[in-house]
């Protein structure tokens, strides 16, 4: 019985990988009949499949709807009536998936689980099921789908209130699909804002009361937050802001605190710092690249870092905190800038780690400050890159005005475009809503300083020559994704040969140009590896390594 049972789950994954939903839920309703409590990767791959046949059936039913509409509106009764029996058929294909898991939930889901988590995942499920049935149904079918969405809502509620922690993604996703039942199905926007206000405050009451919280429960608010955006906008929330407030939490946890460092010269530069600097820690600066401030891009870095370094996070001139009335836009200016700032909280050795654009401010840093700059990590950053470059088409974008205003983007279509080159499999970041996008454009990316931004950028590569870049004496590790189509992996080929012997190349499989967001923990692991060898360990060596 087992090995059919597993045999049944491996058709299910390789249905999954093929994208062959209805394979998928064919294989999983049978494993479910076995009366055997699913685990957590089986109870997705059900998930998985019915929620895609579901959508895809939902989404059909929505366009049917909107082109009766139109053909209704222009008086073409023998339109509308071939839509209606199209409308028909559909909708029945899309009540028998949803009939079909709600029965597997009821006979066999929930009378062969053991534990709270499980059946709170069940009842919601359930729930959420006779919420997309009350979509589309007619006026009787709606008030009794409803109805028994609602009751399996408030079953699931009190058992997570009862038994798991508030921090809990099950706990907060039923949360916020509760305000969504509230908002889309009640017609009921006070409630709907008064329950996701309530998930998360008592999330974020945890957090900030919590010495030692996994990053993993922080990471599930933001996660939850995001897929029912529809929830926390309508004037309750800024989805961005409620992000940051998050992130300024975990650095607050990590032992890190906000500094402000004026340079007197029209230049201060923001910074967050370890809140004690213990002599017997390295220092490491963490440097951003483009995007949103240090705190997005070095969040779930930080926390792990904290405890073996004393850090300095920076916002660069033109991000976040940090501004200049002067006019230089080089990477060199914002090395110098840097070290000013370092140098006035009496840093004298400090690692430094280079993310992107950071990369190549990093890298100055190590060529103009030899002796302060004790280790470097350049970490997707075509320093090898040259002026000719562009012309010869090396890059995805060739026209160094357009990649400039992909890679700090204004709109919404530009952002999309930009998801498109950083992620190793953006399709799934491409269906982010547009409201989500332009939220995020204006609250995190924000429209500050466009115009320095994309001077910057094309200042990198200005008049640049492999052979006139400086040699750093540092040992240097090179991290890059293996997909990146920013800057290409061949670029981090050149870097490495570059530089010789004290170069290491490390990339990372199934990655593109943000894999500390999509790959963290190896990401880190690569990090402390190398960042915390003694001198007295094996320095780094020639030639390349894959993970």
């Amino acid at each position: 019985m087992e090995n059919e049972r597993g045999k049944l789950i491996y058709l299910a994954t390789l249905a999954y990988l093929a994208k062959r939903y209805d394979d998928m839920t064919k294989s999983m309703r049978k494993v479910c009949e076995y009366e055997i409590e699913l685990t957590d990767v089986e109870r997705e791959l059900l998930a998985i499949g019915y929620k895609n046949v579901m959508t895809t059936k939902r989404a059909s039913l929505r366009a049917l709807s909107s082109i009766e509409e139109k053909e209704d509106s222009k008086g073409n009764k023998q339109n509308v009536k071939l839509l209606n029996k199209k409308l028909e058929i559909v909708k029945h294909e899309f009540f028998s998936v949803c009939n079909d898991i709600l029965s597997l939930i009821d006979s066999h889901l929930i009378p062969s689980t053991t534990n709270v988590e499980s059946t709170v995942y069940y009842y919601a499920m359930k729930a959420n099921y006779f919420r997309y049935m009350a979509e589309f149904g007619s006026d009787a079918e709606r008030q009794g789908a409803a109805d028994n969405s609602l009751e399996a809502y408030k079953i699931a509620m009190e058992m997570a209130e009862g038994g798991l922690s508030p921090t809990n993604l099950v706990r907060l996703g039923l949360a916020l699909n509760f305000s969504i039942f509230n908002y889309v199905i009640l017609k009921s926007t006070e409630s709907a804002c008064k329950l996701a206000k309530k998930a998360y405050d008592e999330a974020i009451s945890e957090l900030d009361g919590a010495d030692k919280q996994s990053y993993e429960d922080t990471t599930f608010i933001v996660d939850i937050l995001r897929d029912n955006l529809s929830v926390w906008t309508g004037g309750c929330f800024s989805f961005s802001e409620v992000i940051e407030r998050v992130y300024k939490y975990g650095f607050k946890r990590s032992g890190l605190r906000p500094v402000t460092i004026d340079l007197k010269d029209g230049t201060v530069v923001h910074f967050w710092v370890s809140k004690t600097r213990d002599e017997s820690k390295p220092n490491l600066l963490l440097i951003h690249g483009l995007g949103a401030s240090a705190i997005w891009q070095w969040y779930d870095v930080a926390r792990r870092l904290s405890p073996h370094f004393n850090l300095f996070i920076p916002d660069l001139v033109f991000f976040g905190g940090s501004s200049t009335t002067r006019p230089e836009r080089s990477d060199v200016f914002q090395a110098q800038t840097l070290m000013r700032a370092l140098e006035a909280q009496s840093v004298k050795r400090f690692s430094l780690v280079g993310l992107s654009y950071g990369g190549f401010v990093g890298y100055r840093m190590a060529s103009m400050y030899g002796d302060a700059v004790e280790k470097v990590v350049i970490c997707c950053a075509a320093v090898c890159v040259e002026e000719k470059d562009m012309r010869d088409g090396v890059f995805s974008v060739s026209d160094l005005d357009e990649a400039s205003k992909i890679l700090v983007p204004e709109s919404v279509k530009k952002l999309r475009e930009l998801i498109g080159y950083i992620f190793y499999k953006p399709a799934l970041a491409r269906l982010v809503p547009p409201c989500l996008l332009h939220d995020f454009i204006e609250h995190a990316l924000t429209r500050d300083n466009l115009k320095e931004k994309r001077e910057m950028i094309k200042d990198i590569p200005k008049d640049r020559i492999v052979s006139e870049i400086p040699k750093l004496a540092q040992p240097t590790l090179i991290i890059w994704g293996e997909h990146d189509h920013v800057f290409p992996l061949e670029m981090g080929y050149r870097l490495k040969k570059h530089l010789g012997d004290n170069g290491k190349l490390v990339v990372i499989k199934r990655t593109g140009h943000i894999f500390n967001f999509e790959k963290p923990k190896t990401y880190v692991k690569h990090l402390k590896s190398f960042l915390m060898q003694t001198k007295q360990q094996v320095p780094v060596s020639n030639g390349s390594v894959k993970s």
